[in-house]
């Protein structure tokens, strides 16, 4: 199972220590939002969707965790 977070992370060729970076949000964590073991939170949509340049409406579900891939 693969998440839009992951997939739009991958696309962009940004390994997880540097989307820390562009993110601010700590390396374990964004880890664990893409693998639904963990919700993601308002501030940190705004956050991934700013470092990768998509609208956050893609990356989270209607539960609040990272939206399943459909591909």
């Amino acid at each position: 199972m693969t998440t839009v977070l992951q997939e739009e992370r991958r696309r962009a060729g940004i390994s997880l220590r540097e989307f820390q970076k562009r993110s601010g949000i700590h390396f374990s964590r964004i880890s664990r939002q893409e693998r639904r073991r963990e919700p993601l939170f308002p501030r940190d949509v705004q956050r991934y969707a700013n470092a990768l340049g998509v609208d956050g409406k893609r990356l989270v579900d209607e539960t609040g965790y990272a939206r399943i891939s459909e591909d």
